[in-house]
């Protein structure tokens, strides 16, 4: 139950038959006003075989808003 909640929160094909709100925004697909507010992160990531973890680490400070000039110290730590 709980992905199927996760899978509709995080954009899902279940968006097209329920509406789901976070924080007063509606769901839309790629929404990013409203993901910048919330984190989901898959439990089995598809880039695993094929990135490195700086990459990983990379992207989810991108995708968490964190300024580029940033993101190598933040990545650092």
């Amino acid at each position: 139950m709980l992905a199927t909640v996760l899978t509709v929160i995080g954009g899902g094909p279940l968006l097209a038959v329920f509406q789901v709100t976070v924080c007063g925004h509606v769901v839309e697909p790629n929404n990013s006003t409203l993901f910048r507010q919330m984190g989901l992160s898959p439990q089995e990531d598809p880039l695993w075989p094929v990135i490195t973890m700086k990459e990983h680490l990379e992207c989810y400070a991108e995708l968490r808003g964190i300024p580029q000039p940033n993101v190598d110290t933040v990545v650092r730590r």
